[in-house]
């Protein structure tokens, strides 16, 4: 989705792992014709490129990360923890999970992948590229945001302040491929879960 801003534009990124292709090529033209974007946001993979492309990535770089980065290993599936479950079956990699609630709070199952190397993966990525070593929000070179879904309250939270890694990685973690992303008060999933 392309939108005009009073003073410039913004592209907001869908999520799905093989449209990030065409997000790259889209970048591409954009900057080939000289139309500059002044902010940028997306939700899963578009939260993926957009956080790339706000810490000043080029499209030619993302394709080059792409063509880099080992995916077999990165989505290899890692066992979720035991105690969540209140029954678990492993049949040749499959995995069978059970959904339950404690009072009145889901206990979600964790994804088949808990998410650990893919944010090593950003936090690698991103880092060299960042103005500021924490790499949060601040340190981009332009404005960036990307959503979450909690699924405590089922309400979109989108996030444009505080880390990085922590934020993309929560709009992410598709449901059962990868663990929600937890912190004090929320338990995120993909934005594109709405």
């Amino acid at each position: 989705m392309i939108f005009i801003l009073i003073s410039g534009i913004g592209l907001a990124l869908g999520g799905g792992f093989a449209n990030g292709f065409g997000h790259i090529g889209m970048l591409k033209v954009f900057e080939e014709e000289g139309i500059p974007i002044d902010v940028i946001g997306g939700t899963s993979m578009g939260a993926i490129l957009g956080g790339l492309y706000a810490c000043g990535f080029s499209p030619e770089e993302m394709e080059s990360i792409a063509g880099d980065v080992d995916w077999d290993k990165l989505f290899e599936k890692s066992p979720p923890p035991i105690t969540i479950f209140e029954k678990k079956t492993f049949t040749q990699g499959m995995a069978e999970y059970t959904l339950s609630f404690s009072g009145i709070k889901p206990i979600f199952p964790w994804g088949v992948n808990n998410g650990f190397r893919i944010e090593n993966l950003f936090t690698s990525v991103y880092l060299p590229f960042s103005l500021n070593p924490q790499l949060n929000f601040d340190s981009l070179f332009i404005p960036f945001f990307c959503n979450a879904v909690d699924l405590l309250s089922g309400k979109e939270f989108i996030f444009h302040n505080g880390e990085l890694v922590s934020a993309i990685r929560s709009s992410m973690s598709v449901p059962a491929a990868f663990t929600p992303y937890r912190t004090k008060d929320c338990i995120f999933a993909d934005g594109g879960v709405l």
